[in-house]
């Protein structure tokens, strides 16, 4: 009864409105390079003279953003607290219940047991994913990547196809 309660109480809460760009640590998907520019300052550029290319933070290191035609299409983040299941409930209240949410159990040769956990969620402008890697060996907070639904689309579109055809 008590998650019944919790999941009718997840999708009473405010999701990302049709035609509203995600926005997360001062940046909105859909934004120009000068206005990355302007919260991150003279950050780290990689873009060809069309707009196309990476700019990584400098305000924010743990963050990157993917562009083209000068227009932010993709964000890369490391969230913080290092908290999977406190990330995930912020993207829960910002885009809704999660369309995929997946754990996948690891190993390695020295019989070390444990779970890395993912989750995606689709909206009417973009999408999000939430990866946490919990290997023994990794001290990396929750990872989220926040692109525009036409990036989404693309990305889609190739891992339908067969590699063999």
């Amino acid at each position: 009864m008590r998650r019944l309660a919790a999941v009718i109480a997840l999708m009473l809460l405010p999701t990302l409105a049709v035609g509203q760009d995600f926005s997360i640590k001062g940046h909105t998907l859909n934004e120009t390079t000068a206005q990355f520019l302007a919260v991150e300052g003279h950050a780290n550029k990689h873009l060809d003279k069309f707009g196309n290319g990476w700019i990584g933070g400098r305000k924010h290191s743990d963050l990157t953003g993917e562009f083209k035609n000068g227009s932010l299409v993709k964000l890369n983040i490391h969230l913080e607290p290092r908290s999977y299941e406190a990330s995930k409930l912020a993207m829960t209240q910002r885009m809704g219940v999660p369309a995929i949410e997946r754990e996948f159990p690891m190993f390695n040769r020295f019989g070390a047991k444990w779970s890395n956990y993912g989750a995606r969620w689709d909206a009417v402008s973009a999408c999000a994913t939430l990866v946490i890697d919990n290997s023994p060996n990794n001290n990396q907070p929750p990872f989220l990547v926040v692109k525009v639904k036409s990036e989404c689309d693309a990305d889609n579109a190739k891992a339908s196809t067969n590699p063999l055809d």
